[in-house]
């Protein structure tokens, strides 16, 4: 073993320089979307608590994903995605965003200071499976739970923002 050691350190500095760039295989982009609600409510918790809409359209489906779930879906579900596009989804869901930071804001909620608690998937309508209401109870400082609600669609296993978020009235 050591002469093997040996004769590849002799040889090593010998071996021809490659000046010009080499192509190496490039690994699959890192599957889009979230592998579950709960880590789909992570990324919406965050963004409320910055403020931060930007990061949210990187979980909006593309417009082929958009279009590959209008094909496999029900008639229904054709006709909510007939002429969506990925740029209509992320606008209504920006609404839709700053419509609950504002309600946070009149709420006089400090939305820094919420807590994520309990994230439920709710059941999908039978016309629209791939549409899922999804339920995350955040907490204020004084343990008051707030609901929030926003809609999740599952295509190819994978869960996506979907237009509407919004706070769900207490009970």
């Amino acid at each position: 073993m050591k002469k093997l050691f040996f004769i590849v350190a002799l040889f090593l500095p010998t071996l021809p320089v490659i000046s010009h760039s080499v192509s190496l295989p490039v690994q699959q982009a890192a599957a889009r979307g979230t592998a579950t609600v709960s880590e789909l409510a992570n990324v919406v918790f965050a963004a409320l608590q910055n403020n931060d809409f930007e990061q949210l359209p990187l979980y909006v489906p593309t417009d082929t994903e958009l279009s590959s779930l209008q094909k496999k879906s029900s008639e229904d579900m054709q006709a909510v995605l007939q002429d969506l596009t990925a740029d209509d989804v992320t606008a209504s869901l920006r609404e839709s965003f700053d419509a609950v930071i504002q309600a946070g804001v009149d709420k006089t909620l400090n939305l820094a200071e919420l807590t994520l608690g309990d994230v439920r998937a709710g059941n999908a309508s039978s016309k629209n499976k791939a549409l899922i209401p999804v339920t995350a109870t955040l907490t204020t400082r004084d343990n008051q739970p707030l609901a929030l609600r926003f809609e999740a669609l599952k295509i190819n296993g994978r869960y996506f923002l979907f237009q509407r978020m919004e706070w769900q009235a207490s009970k």
